[in-house]
């Protein structure tokens, strides 16, 4: 395993925590110092899909994985002219993965055809929602959200329950968001009766958003009765994005109210899916935007920047389509509001803190309409973002991979001139280069001169939780609030006797244990090759250049449930011109006749 020096973080968190007039950053992060790159920051990335023609329909959600493809879904059924139904894994050149669902039909609808949203699991599968009736040629008209293994075959292991809106004379209905953040798969959409059986007609009622397990089930401590309201059953949101430092969510999309208490299209949602009062609409000063909220991005600082349809906020005729607001929700006055235009779906946050909007941006900064731009920290725009071609409808999201490369999704046809089929990836320069932070160096102890202390071995991690699904488990932690920073984790499965006892971490470690380990600051790993029917006790340890941490146990061992094999029986009557066995002293009469009788294969 590679762990990053010690050195090389601190130059990290240095460059962090300077203070600059420049690109809104982390903590500041100055980028004077401008490599010739940046000169093409908003151009066309001419490697990516070149010559090809990619989808023949609307993006609406892609999700990458750890090693840059992509995963894209939404209204088309072809990319590069292959058939693939709604949904595709694109290669990091943009590609076609074959490899994905190969020469598999995938969603299909009899009349309109729409993947929503695509969230990948920390063990690399996807949840995926939407508007269809049917993956790979099975049924699926009563849930819209699936699970799917990363080959695109269907993972049963995830039963959702079947979705209605009473409002639509209970049809089944299109689910608009899904995302697993930690041991919860929080789906939203245009529902308000739930079928925790999709085959019972007993319901239980949520309104536009709803938490389940990883098995499907509806998670009873977030609440079934959470509810997203606007006078109709048409309220949902477009995003879930965890609070750091908290177990609250941040919620945005197209609503009056969370559980019966005033929240215009945006609000903070406790982990037990009540409201968080300082985000209320009291109806007063504190009334938030007057219409959609389409696109959020998060600083390190707790400060939210919002984009959407709105023309006011808390009030402020100022905040047209862009605004920051501070943690407790207050209008952030610092940042110059820039009024623009029709809409602004999607904003994103680069790992150098520099802000990229993305909509009906109009000519809110140039005198010609644009759908791209890049800003300061001040709001103003970047011109070292280029902005002479952007793409040719407003109708777009962008995102950022794991490694930092900028995507446009969604409508779009061209960008400038260029034909793109419906996504693009856009240039933009490295992170610039550390600066020298303006903070007072601290003198190292006289009595040995020269010499840094080492950060100390992390405590113990807490929190530690095991959900099982098939034969994998997904622990995840929180970090250690003692000692020095992590740089990795482990993670250990242990078989434990019947009596359900985990033992001593020692023992643990001396079973044939099954593991994973991850650099920090993740905080989740996946274990497979789990047994069915087994006890698993579970430990994970911190780990730095100082040293270990001691494991911290799951109090409770967890056992793997054993999966039902489907009984096989033959027809009490019908004809067969096959023999049938004598089993279990069954008798049956065969050979080309009418079967009379038969007893079920044991």
């Amino acid at each position: 395993m590679t762990r990053t020096p010690r050195r090389s973080r601190l130059r990290a968190m240095a460059a962090m925590a300077v203070a600059a007039a420049g690109t809104l950053s982390i903590a500041g992060l100055a980028t004077g110092a401008m490599s010739k790159a940046a000169a093409t920051d908003g151009t066309l990335d001419a490697t990516f899909n070149p010559g090809q023609t990619g989808a023949n329909g609307v993006i609406r959600s892609i999700a990458f994985t750890s090693d840059e493809k992509v995963y894209i879904g939404g209204d088309f059924t072809q990319y590069n002219g292959t058939a693939v139904g709604a949904i595709a894994r694109l290669n990091a050149d943009g590609s076609l993965d074959t490899t994905f669902n190969s020469g598999q039909a995938g969603f299909a609808r009899n009349s309109r055809l729409s993947i929503q949203s695509i969230s990948v699991a920390p063990d690399g599968d996807l949840y995926v929602s939407g508007d269809f009736t049917s993956y790979n040629g099975a049924s699926y008209l009563q849930n819209n959200v699936l699970r799917l293994n990363s080959d695109g075959t269907v993972d049963n292991g995830f039963v959702p329950p079947r979705f209605e809106n009473s409002y639509f004379a209970g049809q089944a209905t299109y689910l608009q968001y899904v995302k697993m953040i930690g041991d919860r798969v929080f789906v939203s959409g245009l529902f308000d009766t739930l079928y925790p059986d999709p085959n019972s007609s007993s319901t239980e009622f949520a309104k536009g958003l709803v938490a389940l397990t990883t098995s499907g089930a509806i998670e009873s401590t977030f609440g079934a009765n959470t509810q997203l309201a606007d006078g109709l059953s048409t309220a949902r949101a477009y995003e879930i994005i965890p609070v750091s430092g908290s177990t609250d969510f941040y919620v945005h999309g197209s609503f009056r109210s969370i559980n019966f208490q005033g929240a215009t299209n945006f609000g903070r949602v406790k982990n037990d899916g009540s409201r968080n009062l300082a985000y209320a609409n009291d109806g007063s000063t504190n009334v938030g935007p007057n219409n959609q909220i389409r696109g959020v991005a998060v600083q390190p600082d707790g400060k939210i920047i919002l984009g959407g349809a709105f023309t006011t906020f808390n009030g402020s005729t100022t905040a047209k389509g862009l605004v920051r607001v501070n943690p407790d929700a207050t209008l952030d006055t610092t940042f110059t509001s820039p009024s623009v235009g029709l809409t602004v779906p999607s904003l994103a946050l680069d790992s150098d803190g520099r802000l990229y909007i993305a909509g009906g941006i109009g000519t809110a900064f140039t005198s010609t309409a644009k759908t791209l731009a890049r800003l300061k920290s001040d709001g103003t725009l970047d011109t070292t973002f280029d902005v002479s071609a952007t793409p040719d409808n407003y109708d777009i999201k962008i995102a950022l991979s794991p490694a930092g490369k900028l995507y446009v999704y969604g409508a779009l046809t061209k960008f400038g001139e260029t034909n793109v089929g419906y996504i693009a990836r856009v240039n933009t320069s490295p992170v610039p280069s550390a600066v020298a932070p303006t903070t007072t160096t601290v003198a190292a102890p006289a009595a040995n001169p020269g010499v840094v202390t080492p950060a100390g071995v992390p405590g113990l991690v807490t929190n530690v939780k095991a959900t099982i699904k098939g034969t994998k488990a997904i622990v995840s932690w929180d970090p250690p609030t003692t000692g020095g920073d992590p740089t990795s984790y482990t993670a250990i499965a242990s078989p434990v006797g019947s009596a359900g006892k985990s033992g001593s971490v020692e023992a643990m470690n001396t079973r044939g244990d099954l593991s994973c380990t991850v650099d920090a600051p993740a905080t989740t790993c996946t274990i497979t090759g789990l047994k069915e029917g087994s006890n698993y006790g579970f430990v994970v340890s911190a780990s730095n250049a100082s040293g270990g941490s001691g494991g911290a146990v799951l109090p409770t061992p967890v056992k793997v449930p054993v999966v039902k094999k489907a009984e096989k029986s033959l027809p009490e009557t019908g004809t067969s011109s096959s023999v049938w066995l004598l089993l279990a002293g069954g008798l049956v009469l065969v050979s080309g006749g009418v079967i009379l009788r038969r007893r079920q294969l044991s």
